[in-house]
């Protein structure tokens, strides 16, 4: 399946057991977003570990399908996290603050957004699969990384590159996430758009954010390698804490 191909995707919604929230609250916010990104969507409700293992192993046979789950509370779901059987079609989101937690198999993790952040989850979840990035690290951190994301049907001539730097108050609940959106419509546009993460103010001080976004600037030209990056046009466009 091509990145734009928009026709193709469709959502799934995995609530593990022991989830403390309103099913039809769930229901609700999950199936709001699913109409707004225009994609059809399916909720379904796992009892155990081997329930959820045999649902993501469905899901990773379709091609087409962005996986959200919510884990709960369960410690042995949990532990699936670090399995890679999901792959990178899976996000995970607890709605409650857990620090970052890096998943197997190329899936990502956000947290700490409440049930509203599951409309989050799922734009992230949508963008992965029709709009892949490639997640290259510039520091040794968990949140030293960024997304490059390439125009679709880019010639091979160099591209001027978009810095994006996201906002959210400084906190470790809000990630790169938030530019997806934009980065997509900038890749769109003939842009490379590299997506920066970065370690927030509230768990890092303030000298580790502004460091890790000089760092990932920076690492432009590490980045770049053999991909056709013009590095003399380069520019940096960031969201409230990000600006």
């Amino acid at each position: 399946m091509t990145g734009g191909d928009r026709a193709a995707v469709r959502v799934l919604v995995v609530a593990g057991p022991g989830l403390v929230a309103d099913p039809a609250l769930v229901r609700r916010v999950a199936e709001t977003e699913w109409e707004r990104l225009g994609v059809p969507g399916s909720l379904v409700n796992v009892a155990g570990v081997e329930g959820l293992r045999d649902v993501l192993g469905e899901a990773a046979r379709d091609e087409s399908c962005a996986v959200v789950v919510l884990p709960g509370p369960d410690a042995g779901v949990r532990r699936l996290i670090s399995d890679p059987l999901p792959g990178p079609r899976t996000v995970w989101y607890d709605m409650a603050v857990t620090g970052p937690v890096e998943p197997a198999g190329g899936a990502a993790h956000l947290h700490g957004r409440g049930l509203g952040g599951l409309a989050w989850a799922v734009r992230h979840a949508v963008h992965r699969l029709r709009h892949p990035a490639r997640r290259v690290p510039y520091g040794p951190g968990d949140e030293q990384w960024g997304e490059l994301r390439l125009p679709p049907d880019h010639d091979g001539r160099p591209l001027p590159v978009a810095v994006l730097v996201h906002g959210g108050y400084w906190r470790s609940i809000w990630a790169a996430d938030l530019m997806d959106a934009l980065a997509v419509d900038l890749a769109g546009r003939g842009y490379a758009a590299w997506n920066l993460e970065y370690r927030r103010a509230d768990r890092h001080g303030w000298d580790a954010t502004t460091a890790d976004v000089a760092a990932g600037i920076s690492g432009l030209a590490a980045v770049a390698g053999d991909l056709p990056l013009d590095l003399a046009r380069v520019a940096v466009a960031g969201h409230s804490a990000g600006g």
